[in-house]
């Protein structure tokens, strides 16, 4: 039995969303979907000398999965129904080492699932304005795109 992992976000994800009702729709089984939210709020643990993950009633061998999808995983957003943040108010120092602490759990799970076909990586996230970019010149057609942080700019190219 094989498997096949999404890493993703719960909230605003229409994209993996999509993916997973095809998936659903095709019949493949086997598939797991972990939201960053999921490795805050729910159970999960990373049995390094055994080599399996367990996540939600999954135990998952790292052997057996084929393909590894890691799309968004969390916002910032993320710690703000965490139960100490609230009792001590929002710490960005704090914020920024969860977050890293969270991307090092990414890096390791690259090294889990090292045998299995990863479609993007967190060590490699797409860099949407680079993409952008290659698209011009290699002559596909993109949307115009601009990126400022001139009101006066954004104002003057909606009145067009």
């Amino acid at each position: 039995m094989s498997y096949i992992v999404i890493f993703s976000k719960d909230k605003g994800e229409t994209t993996t969303d999509n993916v997973m009702d095809w998936i659903f729709a095709s019949n493949i089984e086997n598939i797991v979907r972990i939201n960053g939210e999921d490795l805050i709020f729910s159970d999960f643990n990373l049995k390094i000398n055994s080599s399996f993950f367990e996540f939600k009633d999954n135990i998952i061998n790292p052997h057996k999965v084929k393909t590894v999808w890691f799309r968004r995983t969390y916002d910032e957003s993320v710690f703000d129904n965490v139960p100490f943040f609230n009792t001590y108010g929002s710490d960005k120092t704090l914020e920024l080492h969860l977050m890293g602490e969270l991307g090092r759990i990414y890096f390791f799970f690259e090294y889990f699932f090292l045998e299995s076909l990863w479609v993007n990586k967190y060590s490699q996230r797409i860099d949407k304005l680079k993409n952008i970019c290659i698209a011009i010149k290699y002559g596909l057609k993109v949307p115009f795109t601009v990126v400022t942080n001139s009101t006066k700019h954004i104002k003057k190219k909606i009145r067009k």
